[in-house]
């Protein structure tokens, strides 16, 4: 996939919160990780934002470290399910 993205500087992100077991709650930075917005995607299109900004991942706030975890195991678990649907 090919994108017009402009480069500004290294991005980085920061998942504050998981809200309704399928939303990520993260903080968005472009060259200075002390200057940031809030955002909520669905999982999906938040792996998809930060693989289009090369985004480095800051560590994950603490009180979401275990709801994140569990989101991304979820989707794991759903994209291999869907595979193997799709092999047979």
């Amino acid at each position: 996939m090919t994108t017009d993205t402009p480069n500004w500087g290294d991005a980085f992100v920061r998942v504050t919160r998981v809200r309704r077991e399928k939303f990520v709650e993260f903080e968005f930075a472009i060259g200075d990780e002390d200057v940031q917005v809030e955002l909520v995607l669905p999982y999906p299109m938040f792996m998809e934002f930060c693989e289009l900004r090369e985004a480095t991942m800051l560590p994950t706030a603490d009180e979401a470290l275990l709801d994140f975890a569990a989101l991304a195991d979820k989707f794991q678990l759903s994209a291999s399910t869907q595979s193997h649907k799709e092999s047979r």
